[in-house]
């Protein structure tokens, strides 16, 4: 039979194993949560990028424009 110091340091030992276990299912819970939001993450960068690159080439056909009528106002 185990001595009472004994138990308590068997009940301290499990108690902080199931705390270690409690933290470790809450970081893979919120990394599988991450993980599975990246994908939405990364369709709206994409789609932010390729909006933002239709600007910059409509940007550039402005400026392109503006370019050749300062040209033929020169004329």
């Amino acid at each position: 039979m185990k001595s009472g110091m004994e138990a308590v340091g068997a009940v301290a030992s499990i108690f902080g194993l199931t705390q270690a276990g409690l933290g470790l299912a809450k970081a893979l819970n919120e990394y599988v949560g991450a993980v599975s939001d990246a994908n939405d993450d990364i369709a709206v960068i994409a789609d932010d990028i390729y909006a933002t690159y239709r600007h910059l080439n409509d940007l550039a056909w402005v400026l392109k424009q503006n370019e050749t009528d300062v040209v033929h106002e020169e004329i």
